[in-house]
């Protein structure tokens, strides 16, 4: 969005990220991303509508997704999710990333607390293995940081000041 002709000098700046990094990130909400990668971890023959929580006073999973995405159709939810995954998103020309999550790919399931375990769920790190695979497949930068990983930074604010400050 630069425009190098303008007066004005913020505008003559690119509005291109250098990088990017997140912590615990979901990197698709796509319906068939949780059902082949998320509802799995739960074990065998659990439906997907365990993954669904009720939404302002509704408890039918069809109509929670439409309400969660403003949208009129269940067709129309999977147009936005897909426009909106990074799985999908991601291309060539991307800055590096740097994902964290507090668990390893192994971790155990919580048991008890359904809360605890929807957040397991919801930012499991095998949202941030699929877009490590995908961006090792586009040639894109990914670090991926996970307790036990190996990882090259061992923080987001490492990764940054690489990126921003001594990698210039």
């Amino acid at each position: 969005m630069a425009d190098a002709t303008s007066d004005d000098p913020v505008e003559r700046e690119s509005t291109r990220l250098l990088c990017v990094a997140t912590a615990g990130g979901q990197t698709s909400a796509e319906r068939d991303f949780y059902i082949d990668n998320i509802l799995p971890l739960m074990g065998e023959n659990v439906p997907i509508e365990v993954l669904v929580k009720s939404f302002n006073g509704e408890n039918d999973p069809e109509e929670i997704r439409m309400k969660m995405w403003g949208a009129d159709s269940l067709e129309e939810v999977d147009e936005t999710t897909r426009k909106c995954s990074a799985l999908r998103l991601i291309s060539p020309d991307d800055p590096p990333i740097f994902m964290s999550y507090g668990m390893a790919p192994d971790a155990k399931k919580p048991s008890g607390d359904k809360n605890r375990l929807r957040g397991w769920l919801i930012h499991h790190v095998v949202f941030g293995t699929k877009l490590k695979e995908k961006a090792d497949e586009l040639g894109v930068e990914a670090d991926l940081s996970y307790p036990g990983s190996g990882s090259k930074y061992p923080s987001d604010v490492a990764f940054f000041r690489d990126k921003l400050l001594e990698g210039k």
